[in-house]
């Protein structure tokens, strides 16, 4: 978690679930390919950070979730945007939509990941 302590707003793409399917029919190996953000994937999920506080990187995360987008679609592999979520950290932050492919993600307070809810502020609890 030491990467999203920093002073800088940044925005957390949770839950980009890849469909059960996806670890039968490939290694996702190349997901991260032009990828600028921070991007963790993991057997069944994979999160996208970046920093908020310009315009440069509001448009640097865009362009990661529109390679990932492009990636699904080469692949033939979806992510599930209906659990995926936007969790806005920092303050001063603008709070900016965005979308994955033509879905616009939610935003949300608080995430559970692994068990633990992790909110807005940084605060983790069970």
């Amino acid at each position: 978690m030491a990467e999203f302590c920093n002073h800088s707003p940044f925005d957390l793409i949770a839950t980009l679930g890849l469909s059960p399917e996806a670890n039968q029919r490939t290694s996702a190996s190349d997901l991260d390919d032009g990828i600028k953000c921070t991007l963790m994937t993991f057997p069944d999920d994979t999160k996208l950070s970046g920093e908020v506080d310009t315009s440069e990187g509001r448009a640097t995360l865009q362009e990661d979730l529109d390679r990932l987008e492009e990636w699904s679609n080469k692949s033939l592999i979806k992510f599930n945007k209906e659990e995926c979520k936007v969790l806005h950290h920092g303050k001063h932050n603008p709070e900016v939509q965005h979308r994955l492919g033509s879905t616009w993600l939610e935003s949300s307070s608080v995430e559970r990941d692994l068990g633990v809810l992790l909110d807005n502020k940084l605060n983790m609890s069970e």
